[in-house]
Parts: C-alpha cells; sequence; structure tokens
C-alpha cells in the first residue's frame, strides 16, 4: 500500500513495505545510512533539503503522530526493516527495556549481551586495551603513525584509537600519558 507522506505538498509517498518515492522524480528515493545505521533520505521541503529517518516517515504516514510516544520502535530489533507492521511508537524507557530484552544493548548490570542486527560494522572491532597498548597508542602517534594505521595495528576501529589519544576513553589509566 503506498500513502501520501503529510507535510510534503504531495511530492513524497511511503510505502507500507518501508520505501519512499518520489512522485516528482516518479522513482524510490536513494537511501543512506545515519552513523546510528539507521535508514535516511534527502527530501526537500519548502526549497530546503534535509535528511529524514526512513522510520520516521513511514510510522507518521502509517500509524500517524503520537504526542505522549516520541520514539519509534522496530519490533524485530532489525533497524533496516522499516515495514510499517514492524514499527511502533514507544517512550524512551520502553524502547531501552526492549533493547535489553532482545539482546540488543548492555544490561544494567554490565553484562553485554549486544547483539546487534544489522551489518557488521566498526562496533565489532572495539577491543579492550591493557597499560602497554595505551602507551603503545601514544608512542605510535608520537612517531608520526596515524590514527588509522594504529587503528590497524590493534586491530580495533579508528574512532576507538581517537578517544583514546583525545584522554575520553581509558581516563583511569591517566597516570600514563
Amino acid at each position: 500500500m503506498t500513502k501520501e507522506i503529510p507535510g510534503f505538498d504531495g511530492k513524497y509517498l511511503a510505502t507500507d513495505d518501508g520505501h519512499i518515492l518520489s512522485t516528482v522524480k516518479g522513482f524510490r528515493q536513494m537511501t543512506e545510512y545515519t552513523r546510528r545505521r539507521y535508514l535516511a533520505v534527502y527530501l526537500m521541503k519548502n526549497r530546503e533539503g534535509k535528511a529524514y529517518s526512513v522510520h520516521r516517515l513511514i510510522a507518521i504516514t502509517f500509524i500517524g503522530e503520537n504526542e505522549s510516544k516520541k520514539c519509534i520502535n522496530h519490533k524485530n530489533g532489525i533497524k533496516t526493516d522499516n515495514r510499517a507492521s514492524n514499527l511502533e511508537w514507544c517512550t524512551i524507557l520502553e524502547n531501552n527495556r526492549h533493547a535489553r530484552a532482545s539482546g540488543l544493548r548492555k544490561t544494567c548490570d554490565g553484562d553485554y549481551v549486544a547483539i546487534r542486527k544489522v551489518a557488521p560494522l566498526a562496533w565489532e572491532k572495539h577491543r579492550s586495551f591493557s597499560k602497554q597498548d595505551i602507551e603503545t597508542v601514544f608512542s605510535m602517534r608520537s612517531s608520526g603513525f596515524s590514527q588509522n594505521k594504529i587503528a590497524n595495528h590493534f586491530n580495533c576501529d579508528q574512532s576507538q584509537i581517537s578517544r583514546i589519544l583525545s584522554r575520553q576513553a581509558y581516563k583511569h589509566m591517566e597516570a600514563i600519558w
């Protein structure tokens, strides 16, 4: 089923299987991933372009807006599954409870149960660093190695190296800096 997305003067349509269509161009809108791995589309409104979350557009179109609940939950936990039947409005608390119950987020007692249901990404390349590793990171950086080269050396993501070098991670080891 296809419906007009509210607020766009008939320029865009949403399908119940999770796609956004342009009535002006006559084809499906290109999607891209946000930093948090949700799908987004770039739409024009009042002569200004803006990125919109696909799941939010689908929910607004097929479920309607909900003033008391601002979050949208993917019932099956798959962020890229934007079918209308897979989406529901929820509160932040309800969304966090669902994420913990379905194994998408750490539990309060610190047990790591994250089972991300998206393509493998940088989060899979996070690792723990020893005091010696931290010293090596700083030594390599002062020797001129790029953050990417250091990350490759430790088989981790560059963002983790950046957080170490900017002293945002491993603050308890500050004495070695």
